[in-house]
């Protein structure tokens, strides 16, 4: 039923056989709600068009998701639940497409955008608000969930978080290990970025990392993966190979370090 404006793509996760694929923008239940589709990986049949329950325009469901196990976590950070553009994260049965719970935060609160970056794994869900203003307007935080209960276990804040931070946009677990971009921070000029590790049991912030080269406008931590103990961090504004042309990094996420 794929139609015009849908941004049938924009998301992607795959596990078990599954592919999910978000459609942020689709009219799922009312314009721009949004859906997330579920397709057999070995014959790309179509298994299931997922809405949420009580989906409203402009709510964005499918703008982020990642599949653990059976579980799929779906962000809409355009819900209005908390007040307009607060923002919410579903969790559905990725062999079903049943919904099991709907994520919010305890503290959430007009245009915090929670849900625009989500993460599951180990039995525990990491939702980013990336416009959250705790520690200054836009500033960003973390929330961690129990995935199986949907109760919230503890919000993460960078002990230097300022102002147009954008801490939450970018977010990945592994383990007891949570990372987070704020592509948004200025230690190294405007827009250089950083990126933060964190302990998920005792929220306890592990370290900062910011390249070796940073640059203004780098936007270090705009996208980033864990996996392995090896954290890969995009910065799609770096000029290497000419204006805006992009980059990668490489970190031990034991420690922090850069690799090379």
């Amino acid at each position: 039923d794929g139609a015009s404006g849908d941004e049938f793509g924009s998301s992607i996760a795959t596990a078990n056989g599954v592919v999910a694929t978000g459609a942020p923008t689709a009219a799922g239940l009312a314009a721009a709600s949004g859906a997330v589709y579920l397709f057999d990986a070995h014959s790309a049949a179509q298994q299931a068009q997922l809405v949420a329950s009580d989906g409203a325009s402009s709510d964005r469901l499918g703008f982020s998701l990642p599949i653990s196990g059976n579980v799929l976590v779906v962000g809409a950070p355009g819900d209005d639940d908390l007040g307009a553009g607060s923002g919410s994260a579903y969790l559905f049965d990725a062999i079903t497409g049943a919904q099991l719970v709907k994520l919010l935060p305890n503290d959430g609160s007009p245009g915090d955008e929670f849900g625009f970056d989500v993460a599951i794994d180990g039995g525990v869900v990491a939702v980013g608000a990336k416009r959250d203003d705790d520690n200054g307007q836009d500033s960003g935080s973390l929330y961690l969930f129990d995935a199986s209960t949907g109760i919230q276990l503890r919000k993460l804040l960078p002990n230097d978080g300022a102002t147009n931070d954008n801490f939450g946009e970018a977010v990945d677990l592994d383990g007891d290990l949570v990372v987070v971009g704020a592509h948004g921070d200025a230690d190294n000029g405007p827009l250089s970025g950083s990126a933060y590790l964190f302990d998920a049991s005792s929220a306890q912030q592990q370290a900062k990392l910011v390249p070796s080269d940073a640059y203004d406008r780098d936007n270090f931590g705009f996208s980033l993966d864990l996996n392995g103990g090896v954290l890969v961090v995009g910065a799609k504004g770096n000029d290497d190979n000419g204006f805006q042309s992009g980059s990668a990094y490489l970190f031990d996420a034991s420690d922090g370090a850069e690799l090379t």
